[in-house]
């Protein structure tokens, strides 16, 4: 095979290629630039809950599911704990709880240092927002000049078609 048919047959398979992975490029790209700016997360004071179509998207891009995990209750040791009645001082044996019998030494429990959220400097928030808005433009002009320079558009309508449609049908499996 000369080197002219290789390089015909390497731009063809990139064309296609690129034409089928557009759409997921696209949406890594979008969904990459929300969680960028930490939209998908809510804040550990209540004060922000994402949208539902953005906890979504986040848990297709980070997890290929669009099943949410469930919210865990608190931590035993931050739930308050019931007062003890009268009745809750009588022991199963009879005796009362305030009879003089030694009451073994309980250890302190640590302390856990308060919910502090990952640092996250300006510098590489900006440089992944630049590098998402590269990849939204460039996958659509690419898209676009492959569109309006090659003649079999049909394919590359079936061949984008499908790049939509099997994640789709992938999800629903």
């Amino acid at each position: 095979m000369s080197s002219l048919r290789v390089m015909q047959w390497l731009r063809l398979c990139h064309l296609y290629l690129g034409i089928f992975t557009a759409p997921a490029i696209l949406f890594f790209a979008f969904s990459g630039a929300l969680q960028t700016l930490s939209l998908n997360d809510r804040s550990p004071d209540g004060s922000y809950t994402p949208p539902h179509w953005i906890s979504v998207m986040a848990q297709l891009h980070k997890k290929q599911s669009t099943q949410l995990p469930q919210r865990r209750p608190g931590s035993p040791e931050s739930a308050p704990r019931p007062r003890k009645t009268a009745l809750d001082e009588a022991k199963p044996d009879g005796k009362a709880a305030g009879a003089a019998q030694p009451n073994p030494p309980v250890a302190p429990k640590p302390q856990q240092p308060a919910f502090q959220p990952p640092r996250k400097p300006l510098g590489m928030q900006v440089f992944f927002l630049l590098v998402c808005a590269s990849l939204f433009a460039s996958t659509i002009s690419g898209a676009w000049m492959a569109w309006k320079f090659r003649r079999g558009r049909m394919a590359m309508a079936v061949v984008l078609a499908a790049g939509v449609a099997i994640p789709f049908v992938l999800l629903m499996l």
